[in-house]
């Protein structure tokens, strides 16, 4: 399991909300560049969509892992790098699971600064997963609390129809309420995998 945390740095809190995810399976909470010390530019989903491919590529590399059986999880911003991460190709994970990461480009005008100009459409599409749905690649299953303001549900389904590879559930909650029984109920979707 490769979790993703929310924000743009790694905290204690992000590594207890991971620990459900982990039990029975190894678990990778990665930082990415620019973030806790880390080297490199902030680009807000770009080259960080690299550095979280390199991670899941890391860990089916390591001889205590199955490779088929590699999943990514990741909350706010974690989630759309999670959801981002199911439009590429050469990612070994068999699917992908969010909290809260379900956004459009309303998100960009939300925030005080960006590393791009959020009025271009195209910087903004390049670090969204609506939009992009037909493009993916591999099942993503996003989890949205049905108080969370920020999340793009109705567009994402309208553009997903009946036959995505995006599946779409909303617990009670919002963006920070919904994010345990979203983790549940991904970790129970894992163990039903077998």
């Amino acid at each position: 399991m490769v979790y993703f945390h929310g924000g743009f740095a790694f905290g204690p809190g992000d590594f207890e909300d991971a620990l459900p995810l982990g039990e029975r399976r190894a678990l990778l909470c990665p930082t990415l560049r620019a973030e806790n010390g880390n080297p490199g530019t902030f680009e807000m989903f770009l080259s960080e969509l690299e550095d979280a491919a390199a991670a899941v590529r890391w860990l089916a590399a390591q001889t205590f892992v199955d490779p088929e059986r590699i999943y990514t999880f990741g909350h706010s911003a974690g989630g759309l790098i999670s959801a981002l991460l199911s439009l590429r190709d050469g990612v070994p994970c068999k699917h992908g699971g969010s909290s809260g990461g379900l956004y459009d480009d309303q998100l960009f005008s939300g925030m005080e600064e960006t590393p791009f100009d959020p009025r271009e459409a195209t910087e903004c599409r390049m670090r969204l997963l609506v939009g992009n749905v037909r493009w993916m690649r591999r099942r993503h299953y996003a989890y949205c609390g049905k108080d969370d303001r920020w999340q793009a549900v109705q567009a994402a389904r309208r553009e997903s129809g009946t036959s995505s590879l995006l599946s779409i559930k909303e617990f009670p909650g919002d963006h920070f309420t919904s994010l345990a029984p979203a983790i549940a109920a991904y970790a129970a979707l894992i163990a039903q995998e077998g």
